[in-house]
């Protein structure tokens, strides 16, 4: 389910959801690919989102050209799932966050957000549990996990406009006290 059909289906159902996932059983992560120059974007989007490795693949702006979610039976199934998808041809630098648990809250009686972004968090050593807290609270973060690897937190921040995500995420996610960098993908 792609990010637009995530926002209708929660506006549908009319009720605010919280769940949170500690140690999920299927093991998954975040790639965030930056595509080579050279490379036939079209194609390449098309056979990783048909890919069975892939539970989600998004197009976004910024730092990185597509956002994968990938899931494995295992963790060592995941590390080389992983490792046969960044050897792919056309994929350039891939970034990977294994997620180490999810908090998902749909906000219900709101009309769906048109627009939407991933945000990729540095977070201080020792501060990710309040970090992680504060930040899914916000009422324009539909979605956080916490992870593993370069990143520490992933989010997806809604809100009417791309400037008012940017807005968000400039004026109420990077000031938190442990935040020490956020990486911003707009989907496109």
């Amino acid at each position: 389910m792609h990010l637009g059909e995530r926002k209708v289906e929660a506006a549908r159902r009319n009720a605010t959801v919280t769940l949170t996932q500690k140690n999920p059983g299927t093991p998954s992560g975040y790639a965030c690919i930056r595509i080579k120059e050279d490379a036939e974007f079209l194609p390449l989007f098309g056979k990783l989102s048909a890919d069975e490795r892939v539970a989600e693949c998004e197009t976004t702006r910024g730092d990185y050209d597509l956002i994968l979610l990938i899931k494995g039976k295992t963790d060592e199934e995941l590390g080389k799932e992983t490792a046969a998808l960044r050897s792919m041809k056309g994929i350039g630098t891939m970034v990977f966050s294994q997620v180490s648990s999810r908090a998902l809250r749909e906000q219900g009686n709101r009309e769906a957000c048109p627009y939407g972004a991933y945000a990729f968090a540095e977070v201080e050593p020792g501060r990710l549990d309040a970090v992680s807290r504060r930040v899914s609270a916000l009422e324009s973060v539909a979605a956080c996990a916490t992870l593993e690897g370069p990143y520490q937190l992933a989010l997806i921040v809604e809100g009417p406009s791309y400037g008012r995500i940017d807005e968000m995420v400039r004026g109420a996610i990077a000031p938190l006290e442990g935040v020490l960098r956020v990486h911003q993908c707009p989907v496109i």
